[in-house]
């Protein structure tokens, strides 16, 4: 599919893309042996060919849990070992070659509704604690007792 306008490509540019992504794949399986150079090569080759429409926004890459992306581009990502290069890998958003890098805590993965950038360690213990806040809810015993309706709360709060 044509990023631009959402349009089926043709056999012909379907076969140019494939092939693009087989010679950029031969350069980084090249360098692949040297980690410094393979992440720089990576980094130079993804700014100058990508077309994911997210890297504007994640130019260090993506942080995503189970589910989050599509399945065959999760299920290589699954396989990559930290430091590993994929092969090139079909979805249905295109031909993809994966770098596995390590996961930075502090890293920033989005913003919040405010407009606030939020790192995989805030995201990380916002869920954590939403976790364990559902789960006190959850077991929480509610219980109505007679005069609660007439509790007066202006002095407590006045």
């Amino acid at each position: 599919m044509d990023p631009d306008t959402r349009e089926p490509l043709s056999d012909e540019e379907i076969a140019e893309k494939r092939q693009r992504a087989e010679d950029l794949y031969a350069q980084l399986s090249a360098v692949r042996d040297d980690p410094d150079a393979l992440a720089a090569l990576f980094d130079q080759l993804t700014a100058e060919y990508t077309e994911d429409t997210g890297y504007a926004h994640y130019p260090e890459g993506y942080v995503f849990g189970e589910g989050e992306m599509v399945a065959a581009f999760e299920d290589a990502v699954k396989l990559l070992e930290v430091g590993g290069l994929s092969e090139v890998v079909e979805s249905e958003y295109g031909y993809h070659i994966i770098l596995r890098i390590p996961i930075d805590p502090n890293a920033v993965i989005g913003t919040d509704a405010n407009g606030n950038d939020v790192t995989l360690r805030y995201a990380a213990a916002t869920q954590q604690y939403n976790a364990e806040l559902t789960a006190w809810t959850d077991a929480a015993e509610v219980v109505w007792s007679e005069g609660f309706e007439d509790l007066d709360l202006a002095p407590i709060f006045g």
